[in-house]
């Protein structure tokens, strides 16, 4: 799940209701309370309201509401099994929320937070990483069932709970780690955003503008969850900088280095969404369409190149020179390269067009949900980390079943389809690491490649809810890879909530599940809120 859910499913607001979700689900389908709902509520009290007749009087007083969270959660390795990773991981952080009603028809929310990661290897060396970035801060102007909405914004569309294949208007902060937990929007990156919003009889009908492009964020290299880590499932040596940059300015802007062109700051950047919703009864039917931008950048090396910087960065770190024969071929096809006019580091975001639909039906106890969309041209990687672009079919499939609040079961099925993939490529994360079917280009031996897979979710409220247990569980079909993670969650007092959690992963030799099942951990957490 760590790989798969957060980089092969990624795009994946502030308040949806659901433990793992994202979706979008009406009051008469979400009514149930139902753990993974995720309908899509603001975090203040809305203006956007069904029934015009709720209105505010226009005697209405201004309205001031907050919150306070701090957060800490130590990780230790089950075995330190590997040379240089991560043993041991501390994480804090905080938010404060402000939510301001000015007025019946205006209203304001700013959520300032931070997060804070520190690491220690079994030979304990150090390095820690802390996050700043813009919060979440908007203005809102509603009536009725029409609303505006300006600011930096988190956007929840679809129905899937765990990662909606349309969800794709915010860039993910990867540096928080490839999974979210409980909370499906702790890796968005808010976007400076204008949304406007209205109902037209059983019809609700959105449209985003984001003016400017931001990117995602990752690690490098030097952290499990690293890109480094993950290139390096397969033939693909990725060079650490941190043994140039050092560890803070390499977690810092490392990514960044990798990008020798990125969207300019201005109008044709921009990115446009639209969604239409139709309500019927228990049915809602909605239809989805994304011009946008790729979440993570398209990279291209020399590999001669990354050989060389490999050898350069291992010659730093150690003290020793480089040895010139064995340097000498590769310096001979990097000028190979240069002479032929082929760029030796090429970076950039690459537009993403997209078109989905959702559907969810809620036949008490259940709720059925569909969630599909299809991809123009799409970024991925071979094994041995070059770039393709090939389209993508993204579907789910998942029921929910829902026993007052002692009970919630939700499981969802999903198809990853890669489309014209060629025969002499094997993709990563998608395939189970192996050579790809042919050396050569063969004209019409292209294929699909599918990724199958399935996802199960438990929870069981005991002691009138203050005691909770979660169980989540995933599994792929062709690659054989098992993740599981289990919690037991207690509440102390209103404020105070203790947590004891796990994450296993396992696999088949040569999967990646077995490729990274050093990353097993035991993580306890304390949270604390007013």
């Amino acid at each position: 799940m760590k790989l798969l859910l957060s980089l092969l499913l990624v795009s994946s607001s502030t308040s949806a209701g659901g433990l793992f979700s994202n979706e979008e689900i009406p009051d008469q389908v979400s009514s149930g309370g139902g753990l993974f709902s995720n309908e899509e509520v603001p975090s203040s009290t809305s203006p956007f309201e069904e029934d015009a007749s709720l209105a505010l009087p226009a005697s209405f007083q201004p309205k001031v509401r907050s919150t306070i969270e701090l957060f800490s959660e130590a990780r230790v390795d089950t075995a330190f099994d590997k040379e240089n990773e991560n043993v041991l991981e501390l994480r804090l952080s905080g938010k404060f929320s402000l939510d301001v009603d000015f007025a019946d028809k205006l209203s304001a929310y700013i959520a300032p937070g931070f997060a804070y990661q520190a690491a220690w290897t079994e030979s304990l060396d150090d390095r820690g990483f802390l996050f700043l970035q813009i919060p979440e801060a908007y203005i809102t102007w509603g009536s009725g069932r029409t609303y505006l909405r300006v600011g930096t914004q988190v956007f929840n569309w679809g129905t899937s709970d765990f990662a909606a294949p349309a969800d794709v208007l915010n860039p993910t902060d990867l540096r928080r780690g490839l999974v979210a937990g409980t909370d499906p929007t702790a890796n968005k990156i808010p976007v400076l955003a204008v949304e406007g919003v209205t109902g037209i009889g059983p019809f609700t009908i959105k449209g985003v503008i984001q003016p400017f492009f931001t990117p995602s964020r990752f690690f490098l290299s030097g952290w499990d969850d690293s890109i480094g880590a993950i290139a390096g499932g397969g033939s693909f040596a990725f060079p650490d900088l941190s043994s140039i940059l050092g560890p803070a300015t390499s977690d810092h802007i490392g990514d960044q280095l990798l990008l020798t062109d990125r969207p300019q700051d201005r109008p044709d950047s921009a990115t446009f969404a639209a969604r239409a919703t139709l309500q019927l009864d228990t049915v809602d039917l909605s239809m989805t369409a994304v011009h946008g931008w790729e979440n993570l950048p398209r990279v291209q090396f020399e590999p001669a190149l990354a050989a060389v910087g490999a050898q350069l960065i291992d010659s730093i770190g150690t003290g020793q020179p480089i040895d010139p024969f064995a340097a000498a071929p590769l310096f001979d096809q990097l000028n190979q390269a240069i002479e032929s006019g082929r760029p030796l580091l090429e970076g950039s975001y690459e537009r993403r067009t997209l078109v989905g639909m959702d559907a969810s039906i809620a036949l008490d106890p259940f709720i059925l949900k569909l969630d599909v969309a299809y991809t123009f041209e799409r970024t991925l990687y071979t094994q041995d980390f070059f770039p393709v672009t090939r389209p993508w079919l993204n579907s789910t499939i998942g029921l929910e079943y829902i026993m007052g609040d002692e009970l919630q079961i939700l499981t969802e099925v999903f198809a990853l389809t890669v489309m014209d993939v060629r025969s002499n490529e094997r993709l990563q994360l998608i395939e189970p690491i192996s050579a790809p079917p042919s050396t050569m280009d063969i004209a019409g031996e292209e294929r699909s490649v599918a990724l199958g897979g399935a996802i199960a979710a438990i929870r069981y409220n005991m002691l009138d809810g203050d005691l909770n247990l979660d169980l989540v569980a995933v599994t792929t079909l062709n690659r054989g890879d098992w993740f599981f993670l289990p919690a037991l969650n207690y509440k102390l007092s209103d404020s105070q909530k203790v947590s004891l959690s796990a994450f296993v992963i396992e696999g088949k030799d040569r999967g990646y599940g077995a490729l990274f099942s050093h990353n097993d951990r035991v993580q306890l957490g304390y949270t604390w809120s007013m």
